[in-house]
Order: structure tokens, then sequence, then C-alpha cells
């Protein structure tokens, strides 16, 4: 039945194949900050909440961030915007990421390897996830240690 099958389906090609899978792997991290959101606040986010909760998972990886700008030999820019917008660092954390450059950033870090790569994948799907728009409005003026201070202040946090 299914070899008799192969000539009547149209297979994925392999672009169409990477977007089912990236959208596969961001439903999965919406699924998880809606449950880490439930066990912490006792109810569903909204999806305002969702991204705030991106937004601060953000912040708190601007420690990795400029790890892995240092490890890749990039010029450190002041505007977060610009900081992911380099193709060279959105490359890195979207495609696969050398061995070599994770265990140095898990050694500066003090983390474990596995604890790094889930960072570092966290990061590259919470880039993509946000809307344009969002990352567009902080662009203008906000770098990461901006967006780091916001998320760590009081206010933030008990919204």
């Amino acid at each position: 039945m299914y070899l008799h099958e192969i000539g009547r389906v149209h297979l994925l090609t392999a672009e169409s194949e990477k977007v089912l899978a990236r959208k596969l792997e961001e439903g999965k991290r919406i699924n998880e900050i809606r449950q880490g959101y439930l066990q912490g606040y006792g109810k569903s986010p909204s999806a305002t909440e969702i991204i705030l909760t991106m937004l601060k998972e953000l912040g708190q990886a601007s420690t990795i961030i400029h790890l892995l700008q240092e490890q890749l030999g990039l010029t450190p820019t002041t505007r977060f915007i610009e900081t992911i917008s380099m193709a060279k660092l959105r490359d890195s954390i979207n495609n696969e990421i050398n061995q070599q450059i994770v265990q140095a950033i898990a050694n500066q870090m003090d983390k474990s390897v596995s604890a790094t790569e889930q960072l570092l994948i966290n990061l590259s799907i919470n880039i993509n996830l946000l809307p344009k728009e969002i990352l567009n409005a902080i662009s203008d003026s906000v770098s990461l240690a901006d967006i780091e201070n916001l998320v760590a202040s009081d206010a933030f946090i008990n919204s």
C-alpha cells in the first residue's frame, strides 16, 4: 500500500520540512511557557503575558548573547535589535551550533553543555516567535542592558 502511494503523494521539500520543524518547535515552546505560567500563577497566560515572558527570557539571555558574540568574534553592539539581527549571530543560533562554542560558553557560564544548548535553543525560538512589531518598537533606543534592567525590576516581575 505504502509503495503504491509514493507516486501520488507530494513529498516535503527540504525547505518545507525545515519550516514545519520550526513551527513544531515554536508550538512546543509556547506550550512550555504556558505550562510554566500556569504552574507559577495558577492561570493560563494571555498572549501579552506570553510575550512578556519571552522578553524577560531575552533580558536574562543577555549574558549568553554577549558570550556568543565574543566566541564568534563579532563586534558588540549597543542596540538590542542590531545585536539579534546580526546575520552571523542569527545563523549560529538558528542552525546547528559548533560544539566547541557551546562548550566554551558553558564553561564561562558555569553551566552544563545541555543546559547551555537549551538556553540557545530557547533564545532562537523566542527571537523567532516575538512579533516583528515588538522587535521594531524596541529597536530604536533599547539595548540588551535596558531589557535586562526592565525585566529585573520589581514592577515588571509583579505585572
